[in-house]
């Protein structure tokens, strides 16, 4: 049963599609008021920043910095599940590929696949172990990558039951859409000429990792130096010292 809510790329394909396809017709029929917008904005906020520039991005693919205390790690762990964008494992093995691979054929993110696939998730979602390694003790981790789906399957019901389909728009799929479709912006813009590179107004869009030369020198750095919010929020809110 486990591998019927099992985090793959295959279904996150699917569920991306199927974001798309609801959020639309939500929007065509309904609209979006200016508190929609603003609730979605928020949302974008929390999954795309806490949940995976910083907690996804910086703290389990690279250790860039030790959360202060396990209630805020798991916190913005649990923001960056419900963006849609996979479990742990899944986006860490991706990414950390993409480090070692970069801008050759084998680099998962390779831009010369186009930017399509790359908006849609259509690239090698495969999880070498050897790229996650590090993360296989984390009982949480292996969890909820293994029963992904189901805690996607119970956030979706809880925004139903209390705000019907309008939480359901708003409190997860078009956020969720948002939030992959930037990675994908993202992932093409910033490897767009076959190597890492700064695109500032980027920084915008992704919360500071528009500075992604920097980022590759060194992955380490919890805090890069042009416009970098996620940075400063690890530094000031959530870093231990």
């Amino acid at each position: 049963m486990k591998r019927v809510f099992e985090s793959s790329g295959k279904k996150l394909r699917l569920l991306l599609f199927l974001n798309i396809l609801f959020s639309t017709l939500y929007i065509l029929m309904y609209g979006l008021t200016l508190l929609d917008l603003s609730v979605i904005m928020i949302i974008y906020f929390l999954t795309m920043c806490l949940g995976m520039v910083i907690t996804f991005h910086r703290y389990y693919s690279h250790a860039s910095f030790i959360f202060k205390n396990k209630v805020l790690q798991y916190l913005c762990t649990s923001l960056g599940l419900l963006s849609g964008s996979g479990s742990v494992f899944g986006w860490c093995a991706v990414h950390n590929k993409h480090h070692d691979k970069h801008d050759t054929p084998e680099d998962p993110h390779d831009t010369s696949k186009g930017l399509l696939k790359l908006i849609t998730l259509d690239y090698d979602y495969n999880i070498e172990s050897k790229y996650v390694r590090h993360l296989f003790k984390n009982n949480f981790l292996m969890y909820t990558h293994k029963y992904y789906y189901l805690l996607l399957l119970l956030h979706i019901t809880v925004l139903y039951y209390f705000f019907g389909l309008q939480g359901v728009a708003i409190g997860f799929s078009i956020p969720s859409v948002l939030v992959v479709l930037a990675e994908g912006l993202t992932t093409y813009f910033l490897h767009k000429d076959g190597k890492p590179r700064c695109v500032k107004w980027m920084n915008w869009l992704v919360f500071g990792d528009g500075d992604h030369a920097e980022h590759h020198k060194n992955v380490k750095k919890y805090k890069l130096k042009h416009g970098d919010l996620s940075g400063w929020i690890i530094e000031h809110f959530l870093k231990r010292t």
